[in-house]
């Protein structure tokens, strides 16, 4: 088979994607979202079926006109393509949590006791269970501690 422009796109049946960006911040229930109309694409091409130099056989767009050094080019009314639009929301939550700084003492009971929060932001609808364990690393059984790098 030859190579053409087209065969870029997979093809003259072939996909050529989309890309759509939404505006971050949006409050929006996870699922699938289907447009109510289609989407309207409108092509404008010449692409050389057989050509050298610009001279021989175009696949082009209706009313495409090449012209003669730039006189009388015209990409004429182009070809209408529709398709579907969906957007597929996933269930997402993001976890924030500060450090934790106990400061420096020789002993860890010297240590001074420290609070902190953590925050969870989970997209609209989306169930959610937050439950801290004891660690890597617990002591007596069911407190949760900090490993140090020679051991507990």
């Amino acid at each position: 088979s030859s190579f053409t422009l087209v065969n870029l796109f997979s093809g003259p049946d072939g996909n050529l994607p989309f890309y759509i960006r939404l505006p971050a911040g949006q409050s929006v229930s996870p699922g699938v979202y289907r447009a109510d109309s289609p989407l309207k694409v409108k092509w404008f091409y010449s692409v050389p079926a057989v050509a050298i130099v610009g001279i021989g056989a175009f696949f082009e767009s209706p009313g495409f006109k090449r012209g003669v050094l730039g006189i009388g080019f015209n990409w004429g009314s182009g070809a209408d393509s529709l398709g579907s639009l969906s957007i597929t929301v996933l269930p997402d939550c993001r976890i924030l949590a500060q450090d934790v700084n106990f400061g420096t003492a020789a002993f860890a009971s010297k240590l001074e006791p420290v609070q902190s929060s953590m925050g969870i932001r989970c997209s609209v609808n989306t169930p959610y269970y937050v439950s801290l364990n004891n660690g890597l690393s617990p002591q007596n059984g069911n407190q949760r501690a900090m490993k140090s790098q020679t051991g507990n």
